[in-house]
This record gives C-alpha cells, sequence and structure tokens, in this order.
C-alpha cells in the first residue's frame, strides 16, 4: 500500500512536469517564430534624395547701336535711357521695367527687362533687379520704367521703389545712379524721359 501511494506520486508528479515542459515548449516555439517572423520581413532601405546640381548662365538676345556720351548727369541718363530703350518702350500701352547695367566707368554693358505690368502699374522686386546686375557684373544701374499715359510725373509708388532698390543696391555694393522715367508726350507724341535724380534725393 504504501508503495502503491509512492507511484501514484511519482506519475503526478512526472504528469505535472510534463505539462511544465509543453507549456515552456510552447512559450519558446512561440518567441522563436516571433524571431524568425522578425528576420524574414523585407527590410526598407530608404534612397538618398537627390540636390539638382544648376549652371547660371546669362544668355544674349540680340544688341543694339546707342549714341548717347558718357554719363555726366542727370541729363546724360535720360539720353541714355532714351536711346536705349526706345526699340522696346516707344509707344508701349503697358508699364515695363528695365535695368541698364553700368561698368565701373559707367558705360553701358547690358539692358534687362525685368517685369512688365499693367496699364498704370509695374510690380518690381529687387531680387529680379539685382539677379541682371550680377550676372552682368555691373557696377552701377540705370532703372528705367515707362508711363503709357504720357505723364512723366514721378508717382509715390515710383519714389518709393527707387529708395527700395537704392537700399539693396548699398547692401550688394552696386550703385544706382538714377531712375529714368520714359514716354510718349502726351502733347507732342515724342518719346522722352524723366530724371528722378533731379527731385529725387540720390
Amino acid at each position: 500500500m504504501y508503495g502503491v501511494k509512492i507511484l501514484s506520486r511519482v506519475c503526478v508528479f512526472s504528469q505535472s512536469l510534463s505539462q511544465r515542459v509543453i507549456i515552456v515548449a510552447n512559450a519558446f516555439q512561440g518567441t522563436l517564430f516571433d524571431c524568425v517572423s522578425e528576420c524574414l520581413e523585407p527590410v526598407v532601405v530608404s534612397k538618398p534624395k537627390l540636390v539638382p546640381r544648376y549652371e547660371v548662365r546669362l544668355v544674349r538676345s540680340e544688341s543694339q547701336p546707342y549714341h548717347a556720351k558718357a554719363l555726366m548727369g542727370s541729363d546724360d541718363a535720360v539720353a541714355l535711357c532714351v536711346d536705349l530703350v526706345r526699340s522696346v518702350l516707344d509707344n508701349a500701352t503697358a508699364e515695363k521695367f528695365l535695368v541698364v547695367s553700368l561698368d565701373t566707368q559707367n558705360r553701358p554693358i547690358g539692358v534687362h527687362v525685368v517685369t512688365q505690368g499693367t496699364l498704370d502699374a509695374s510690380l518690381v522686386h529687387p531680387r529680379e533687379v539685382f539677379q541682371h546686375a550680377l550676372l552682368t557684373n555691373a557696377a552701377a544701374l540705370l532703372l528705367c520704367h515707362n508711363h503709357p499715359s504720357g505723364d512723366l510725373t514721378p508717382s509715390r509708388e515710383d519714389r518709393a521703389v527707387t529708395d527700395r532698390l537704392k537700399a539693396g543696391g548699398e547692401v550688394l555694393g552696386i550703385r544706382i545712379l538714377d531712375h529714368i522715367i520714359v514716354g510718349n508726350d502726351a502733347m507732342t507724341g515724342e518719346f522722352c524721359g524723366r530724371s528722378l535724380a533731379a527731385t529725387h534725393d540720390f
């Protein structure tokens, strides 16, 4: 009888031990399966981002002769602008803003149409103005725009734009020599110009 009790306890102990082994084995199997699943998951390798590389070039579209003499004052600046922009602004029906790039001797080295506006307004940003100046290695600029109405009186906006561009030029080391307003005279129809430097603090 004593031997039977011992045998039954051994059976119970072995049964309990086997259950524990099965539980541990199942747990290990689950952990192993998770590890294998993680190893088999595809590895996503991010591609490097691309940054464009640019070349900035100045393209000459055409050339034109001019007959104005060297710049000595506002009258010379008006004569030069009238001579250079006549083909672009004569009888124009919308405002256009141009810049004339000058070298260290105040000789013209390029003309650029910065923007074209509406009948009575042309939006100008220093970024576009000085982009051309930097590409042409300009030492100074003449600003020029037209009044399609024929009234060459500078507006408040004309003076504000001039002051803003002068401030930008001082930062970049590019002088703004004058701002010329051109157009066809309302009375005579003659293409002429007027200097802001003559009436505005430069």
